[in-house]
């Protein structure tokens, strides 16, 4: 059988690309006034992330347990690809929106914390970048997903408190970690 030939990476759109073209939109609505600043804390945000994570490849970009399959052989493959080229580490924010039932807004923070601790702690990444790549993954879902696509705000009132909630579950995790940093000065962000 043919080894499959890897599509050219620039015909895939970034997270920022995304953001882009959902910000455009956005400034075109007078209903999306009280939330494009949204756009901009994520745009900083993937610039902070893709500093340390910038290995550009194609990624699933809808990365959550539907979409993962077990053959008879036992190995695992990823289905229903949506194609982003970004780093790896953005793949994991749609899996923690899954295992929540997609639902951030009204429940306990510390039960997301928690989680993303042990996804930081099983799978290397800092907790501080999980919960932003979070935040970007809202932000995209938002923004390039249902306001560019001409979704109304009362289409996407669920999103937006979802990434209201993120935004505050980013906070509140830093300020954590400020706290145990200031305890155990030889912790590293």
């Amino acid at each position: 059988m043919p080894a499959l030939e890897m599509p050219n990476i620039s015909m895939f759109p970034s997270y920022l690309n995304c953001l882009d073209e959902g910000e455009a939109a956005a400034a075109r609505r007078d209903d999306c006034r009280d939330i494009i600043h949204h756009v901009k804390k994520a745009k900083e945000i993937i610039s902070s992330v893709n500093s340390v994570y910038n290995r550009k490849t194609l990624i699933h970009g809808d990365l959550h347990h539907r979409n993962i399959l077990k053959n008879q052989s036992g190995e695992y493959t990823a289905i229903d690809p949506k194609g982003i080229a970004d780093d790896p580490v953005f793949d994991v924010s749609k899996f923690i929106l899954y295992e929540f039932g997609y639902q951030l807004a009204g429940k306990p923070t510390e039960d997301f914390l928690e989680f993303i601790a042990l996804l930081s702690r099983r799978l290397h990444i800092p907790a501080e970048i999980l919960t932003k790549c979070l935040y970007v993954e809202i932000a995209v879902e938002v923004f390039h997903r249902h306001i560019a696509a001409g979704k109304s705000m009362e289409e996407c009132e669920g999103h937006v408190w979802n990434m209201t909630a993120a935004e505050q579950i980013i906070d509140r995790r830093l300020n954590h970690a400020t706290i145990r940093d200031q305890r155990n000065p030889t912790r590293i962000n």
